[in-house]
């Protein structure tokens, strides 16, 4: 049986990859963070900027997908304000 995986979602990517840029991360909160997403769990910090780093220039690249429908300006315009909300959850620091 395949587990469920959760949505990689800016609000709590932003958070994982500054925490990580800065050096200031907790690996094993950042490698379960991961596995719970479906990813590796690796504990490597650079491993883990290299793969967050990955998942941001993808959803990047999703966001930036021209959609044909109108409402697809409304769901970027709602992203970008979404993303600069931090979760208080997201605390990737040691």
């Amino acid at each position: 049986m395949a587990q469920a995986k959760s949505t990689v979602t800016l609000e709590r990517l932003e958070p994982l990859v500054e925490a990580l840029l800065l050096g200031k991360a907790d690996t094993a909160k950042a490698a379960s963070l991961l596995a719970e997403w479906g990813y590796p769990a690796v504990m490597d910090q650079t491993e883990q900027l290299r793969l967050a780093l990955r998942l941001l220039e993808c959803h990047d690249d999703v966001s930036n997908r021209p959609e044909s429908s109108t409402t697809s300006s409304r769901r970027s315009e709602g992203s970008h304000a979404r993303a600069k909300v931090r979760s208080p959850e997201a605390d990737f620091s040691s």
